[in-house]
């Protein structure tokens, strides 16, 4: 872990609650300068995007209110993964995580994903580092973003795109997603905090994607795989309320800093 991934971890953990100050976050060391606020479901923020004049960084918000469970998380029945260029894709992803990023943004009145999109071309990334990020059902959302915006807007993955950075994130697809993943899992880095038990869903037929690392005992290591760390992660204290908050990864990642 790294310094920026303690800084995209406060992020991540400040985007709960309403608006919030964005002068009081930073990317490497320096000041966030603005923010964009993209709305969801019953216009809910869900999304914000965080710049400098080095950075940019999209933010996904986790499950904050019971109607997140309903419409979101619990809708894990495989849907077809929506593609511009359909032809020849077959792959199917899950279908809650997948829809919120076509609700309607309340201040456009585009889909949440064309929103996204617009506000990155109107700022202008340039030669600006992008990170994308999230916690919980936000990791799931910030892993399906990392790939539409590939293939939306292929010329800024490849410019401009620096990490998706993941923190207690479920997983949003099987093999097929996976291996259409391709070469974003080597920028995408997932954290899982002791018995969390998010990363461990859902529980058939999804694969996680980029590096795991796992904090278990005080210790960072490789994430053994999903049936392994069950095994032992049942020989922890079974905190899996605690061991998913935020307030818990910061602290764990700041171990290493």
């Amino acid at each position: 872990m790294t310094t920026i991934d303690i800084e995209l971890a406060k992020i991540c953990s400040r985007i709960y609650p309403g608006p919030t100050n964005q002068r009081l976050l930073t990317i490497a060391g320096e000041k966030l300068a603005e923010q964009h606020y993209v709305h969801g479901l019953g216009n809910r923020g869900f999304s914000r995007i965080f710049h400098n004049d080095n950075a940019v960084v999209v933010a996904f918000r986790g499950t904050r209110d019971p109607i997140d469970w309903s419409v979101t998380n619990f809708q894990f029945w495989p849907a077809p993964y929506v593609c511009p260029d359909p032809a020849g894709v077959e792959i199917s992803v899950h279908g809650g995580f997948q829809r919120t990023l076509y609700y309607l943004d309340r201040t456009s009145g585009l889909p949440s994903i064309d929103r996204l999109c617009q506000i990155l071309l109107e700022i202008e990334i340039g030669e600006r580092d992008l990170w994308i990020t999230g916690h919980s059902l936000g990791g799931a959302i910030a892993t399906l973003f990392a790939a539409k915006l590939r293939d939306r807007h292929p010329e800024i993955v490849s410019k401009s795109l620096r990490g998706v950075v993941l923190f207690g994130s479920p997983a949003v697809g099987g093999n097929a997603f996976s291996k259409y993943y391709g070469s974003l899992h080597e920028l995408t880095k997932r954290y899982i905090h002791n018995s969390d038990i998010v990363p461990f869903s859902p529980p058939i037929g999804f694969r996680h994607v980029g590096a795991g690392h796992w904090y278990r005992k005080g210790v960072w290591r490789a994430d053994p795989g999903w049936l392994l760390r069950i095994g032992l992660a049942l020989r922890l204290p079974l905190l899996w309320r605690k061991d998913h908050s935020m307030v818990s990864y910061i602290e764990a990642l700041q171990t290493r800093a």
